[in-house]
């Protein structure tokens, strides 16, 4: 059984909680995104790295 839970919270009346669920969803994309970047870029700078140490 997989459950989710979130937190949402409004102030006023032209708030509204489901354009927190989209920028949720969005942020999270982003920050996977990002994620994924920077590992990309170490394991390519490795890859040169062994290249290098295996050249010498």
């Amino acid at each position: 059984m997989n459950q989710t839970y979130a937190y949402m919270r409004v102030s006023t009346k032209e708030q509204n909680e489901d354009r927190q669920m989209i920028g949720k969803d969005l942020m999270g994309t982003f920050l996977s995104d990002i994620v994924l970047q920077v590992l990309s870029f170490v394991a390519e700078n490795e890859r040169g790295n062994i290249r290098q140490r295996q050249n010498r």
